[in-house]
């Protein structure tokens, strides 16, 4: 008999089997960096354990079709789980994803995709805007602006008296 504290959560969830690709209702109980599911809430010993402490939660990559599918990733084996609803699903995750080691490194992943997107997507408008401006660039007619040498010849630039001989 496994005696623990309460778990952080408990609840049911619909479990693809790793070797019949049936799904099938389980109890699940998250404690500390584990995962246990039972068949039922009144039993005392899981029947499986998902290790927490090197998964990765994902939202599925598989098109199953079941709604408010996730799944828990470990070295051994890619674990698919459904939840009652969006809600709960959500829930789950953030749960299991404060149990995993790679927590922080799952929250980088996140930000640089966004970052990468971001710099994508900005990337994509200034070369859109760029083919409206005829091939004008603002940043040169700025410097040029700021040097005084605005509409003047090369020639012209040049302060003579400071070529010549000084006296």
């Amino acid at each position: 008999v496994e005696s623990m504290s309460k778990p952080a959560k408990q609840g049911y969830l619909l479990k693809r089997g790793e070797i019949n690709k049936s799904w099938r209702v389980r109890w699940f109980a998250l404690h500390e960096d584990k995962l246990r599911y039972f068949k039922s809430p009144e039993q005392d010993v899981a029947i499986g354990i998902i290790p927490l402490e090197q998964a990765v939660i994902r939202m599925s990559t598989d098109n199953n079709g079941k709604e408010f599918c996730f799944e828990i990733v470990t070295k051994q084996r890619v674990y698919q789980l459904v939840a009652k609803s969006h809600e709960d699903m959500i829930e789950w995750m953030q749960m299991l994803s404060v149990h995993t080691i790679l927590k922080a490194e799952n929250a980088l992943i996140d930000q640089a995709e966004e970052m990468i997107a971001k710099v994508t997507s900005d990337k994509f408008a200034r070369l859109t805007n760029s083919t409206h401006t005829n091939g004008n660039n603002d940043s040169d007619n700025n410097n040029i602006k700021q040097n005084g040498t605005e509409g003047k010849k090369p020639d012209q630039n040049h302060n003579r008296s400071s070529l010549s001989p000084g006296k």
